[in-house]
């Protein structure tokens, strides 16, 4: 693995920007006190269906760290981080919009409680790119934001609950997360994690390459193989024909009425070719004089029709000049 100086800046601005995501996207777990009691006095709740609110709250944030992992491995840290601070966003001005119970479950139960999983989960591994020596120290320092804001958060929030109201207090709750998105985006992907994103995509395109050349493999030898034994049912149908003629030939040689068999009459044959031969040939000389009977009569009508326009013009030539006569 690629050695990697512990001092250098970059490192440092990622522990700053993980501790900032860990304080503002991790910890709101360690005030769902405040919430439970705040939920209990403004919604018409029992204090049991108060209490799975939190519940389902602080035990997403750990089941969806898988979901969060899948998502740094796919993409990136970065894209992860990001994307829980918009599924962040989303859940707590939900929250914010509805009073009933079983909604907030959802929204803020399952879908808000994922959002700081992903944030927390992508955190960590980014960390872990970026050092090799002193990860230990990093790691430790970034996980620190959580423990400030179990200090820090109660109060702020007790006077954000007794200013906004429960509601307005999620939609802080909300742009507190989406915070995180900035600061995730300046989290770059460093060389040591585009390397093993590489590696692995080359690793899944060969699989994938020699997958496909097994079942090609596969289904040229079951291609060849129907060749194969179609070529040889053919070579054995084409061996067994002489057999079968040998055995008619000697059918046919034993059988004593053969001679019964009529022979062929062959004038009477070339007779009635003959016959045909020439009956075709008048058939033939029948046509071709009606189309040029066809043809003169259409060229006589041609000339007969000239003739008479010539015939009227001169006779209108005629009735012209003696008209002029007449009037002079």
């Amino acid at each position: 693995m690629q050695k990697f100086d512990i001092y250098h800046p970059q490192q440092w601005f990622v522990v700053l920007f993980g501790f900032v995501c860990c304080f503002l996207g991790t910890s709101i777990t360690y005030i769902s006190g405040i919430i439970h009691l705040e939920i209990i006095e403004n919604f018409d709740v029992t204090y049991v269906q108060a209490t799975w609110v939190g519940s389902i709250f602080n035990s997403m944030f750990l089941l969806s760290c898988p979901v969060g992992s899948l998502l740094a491995n796919t993409f990136s840290c970065r894209v992860c981080i990001m994307t829980g601070s918009v599924v962040g966003l989303i859940g707590f001005v939900l929250t914010s919009l509805t009073e009933n119970i079983y909604i907030i479950y959802v929204t803020y139960g399952l879908i808000a409680g994922t959002s700081q999983s992903l944030i927390y989960t992508g955190v960590l591994i980014s960390v872990g790119y970026y050092f090799d020596k002193g990860r230990s120290i990093a790691t430790g320092m970034v996980v620190n934001g959580c423990g400030v804001a179990m200090l820090a958060l109660p109060p702020i929030m007790q006077q954000c609950v007794s200013s906004f109201g429960i509601h307005g207090t999620f939609r802080l709750i909300g742009a507190a997360f989406f915070q995180c998105a900035v600061f995730g985006a300046l989290m770059r992907p460093n060389n040591v994690e585009m390397n093993r994103k590489m590696e692995n995509k080359t690793k899944n395109t060969k699989e994938l390459y020699d997958n496909q050349c097994v079942r090609l493999g596969k289904s040229v030898r079951n291609s060849l193989s129907t060749w194969l034994c179609l070529f040889s049912q053919v070579t054995s149908s084409i061996k067994r024909r002489p057999e079968i003629s040998r055995k008619r030939q000697t059918q046919i040689l034993e059988n004593d009425n053969h001679d019964n068999v009529p022979d062929i009459d062959l004038p009477k044959a070339f007779a009635v070719s003959g016959s045909l031969y020439i009956l075709s040939a008048i058939l033939c000389a029948l046509t071709a004089r009606k189309s040029s009977s066809k043809y003169s009569s259409v060229t006589n009508l041609s000339h007969g029709d000239e003739k008479k326009k010539t015939n009227d013009i001169e006779l209108n030539d005629d009735l012209e000049m003696e008209l002029f006569i007449e009037k002079r």
